[in-house]
């Protein structure tokens, strides 16, 4: 679907012009029970994401990594569609992106892309915070997978060229980005711009990280090292390293590490294993999806596992039924249950898109339905909440924040991770719910699920060669 995205502002402020004039009846009449009619959802349907369609940041032909920062020509042409909102982060963080060349007034390379950036004021900030720095590089990488755009691939290999070298091997080739959870986060990055590309360019790298992992893993699935959310990205890391390598022992790792967290299941108190079930979903859900595909003996208590999260997330989600504000619909709570849905509505969508894509395998047509309703109405939601033309008007420059992600609903401000999270959540629920595609684009690394187990059918309802019907 095509929209003219400046009508948004203007029909928000003749929305709040109107509110000032209320009668205390109107007021009244505002906390009503919302409902369909009183406000519709924003339609999300079929779609194609074409060349001809997307903003353009060219890549000079034979040009390298010395061609970054990209330039991009055309912010916006409005289009309310899941993958058109996840290509627009992608070229939100193009803008933010350094030259690789840069260096830091101490000399030390410049971090890949500005940290946080402030449309009101037009002021970046440069922390390092590399966990988040690799977020933005895995959004890049997850884009070009799915729409062969060379700009999101070069964006990738740009940011991974600059934060690479700053891993450390051991003597026994172990290799660490940091800590574990970057760790994580590169194996996930770099295996998936290898599938993009159709390459192998990483394989050493990948090796050696995935070498640290296993070190670090004790027999019980536990880790030496790192927190919570660190043990759960580790999930995620072990499955790309099983699926690029097909080394058993990643696989039995996984399984280790998701038996561990099964066990944890009661420990929701502050600073324990599941005190925020959200982020075993955005980590975790996806590579449990694959380890049931390739272990099914081990699905009677992978699905608990993941249902006892996603019943979690799905839960906390503002809908008809739950708000009076319209624009809170679709879109995930905070961490305290109330107000405005903040930044992290990124991370729970990708958790919903990947509990529904587990369910589907499954064959809970209950949860299937459940969750593929969550993800679409979460996808709506975001293409509202994130930055898009038309709601920049009032910033000093207008076309920089467009595609980038608010933290707040009241602080516009833009961290790197948010658009990377917020590609890959749309991207997943584009490409796994199948609503829409990109013209000519195998998409690689998203396997076929493996069908339900189909009923039987009613009598007389087969072919009329008497083969079953057809779905």
């Amino acid at each position: 679907m095509a929209m003219n995205p400046a009508p948004r502002s203007l029909i928000v402020g003749l929305l709040f012009a109107v509110s000032l004039g209320c009668s205390g009846d109107e007021k009244k009449k505002k906390k009503e029970p919302l409902t369909a009619e009183s406000c519709p959802a924003l339609p999300l349907g079929p779609y194609q994401y074409a060349a001809d369609k997307a903003p353009q940041a060219p890549v000079p032909e034979g040009a390298g990594l010395e061609a970054l920062p990209l330039a991009l020509q055309g912010a916006d042409n409005g289009d309310m569609s899941v993958l058109y909102g996840a290509a627009m982060m992608g070229y939100y963080m193009i803008g933010v992106q350094r030259p690789t060349s840069c260096k830091e007034d101490s000399g030390k390379p410049c971090m890949p892309y500005v940290y946080q950036y402030d449309p009101r004021t037009d002021a970046p900030t440069t922390e390092e915070m590399i966990h988040r720095q690799v977020v933005g590089a895995l959004g890049q990488a997850w884009l070009y997978k799915v729409t062969g755009r060379p700009e999101f691939g070069l964006s990738a290999k740009g940011a991974v060229d600059v934060l690479l070298p700053r891993s450390k091997v051991d003597a026994d080739g172990r290799r660490q980005l940091q800590d574990l959870g970057a760790t994580a986060l590169m194996v996930m990055t770099l295996s998936q711009l290898d599938i993009g590309y159709g390459t192998r360019n990483y394989s050493a790298e990948l090796d050696s990280f995935g070498k640290q992992i296993l070190h670090q893993q004790r027999p019980n699935g536990s880790f030496k090292a790192g927190s919570p959310l660190v043990w759960m990205q580790l999930h995620n890391a072990l499955w790309r390293l099983y699926d690029y390598t097909q080394d058993p022992a990643y696989l039995e790792a996984l399984a280790k590490a998701a038996k561990n967290a099964y066990d944890r299941r009661a420990e929701r108190a502050k600073g324990q294993y599941f005190e925020y079930p959200y982020l075993y979903g955005l980590w975790a859900l996806e590579p449990l999806t694959e380890l049931v595909a390739v272990r099914p003996a081990e699905a009677a208590w992978i699905s608990e596992l993941v249902y006892f999260v996603a019943d979690d997330v799905a839960g906390a989600q503002y809908d008809l039924s739950n708000t009076t504000t319209c624009k809170y619909v679709g879109g995930f709570k905070p961490n305290n249950g109330k107000g405005h849905p903040n930044w992290n509505h990124t991370i729970k969508l990708e958790a919903v898109a990947d509990a529904y894509r587990y369910a589907k395998q499954a064959g809970d047509a209950e949860r299937t339905a459940r969750y593929k309703a969550s993800a679409l109405a979460g996808a709506a939601y975001l293409l509202q909440f994130q930055h898009r033309a038309g709601d920049t008007g009032d910033y000093p420059t207008k076309i920089k924040p467009i595609g980038g992600v608010p933290l707040f609903g009241g602080d516009p401000s833009v961290r790197i991770d948010i658009p990377g999270h917020g590609a890959v959540a749309m991207l997943k629920v584009a490409t796994y719910i199948g609503d829409e595609t990109v013209p000519g684009r195998v998409i690689p690394g998203l396997p076929a699920l493996a069908a339900a187990p189909a009923a039987a059918p009613e009598p007389g309802a087969g072919a009329p060669d008497g083969s079953p019907a057809q779905p």
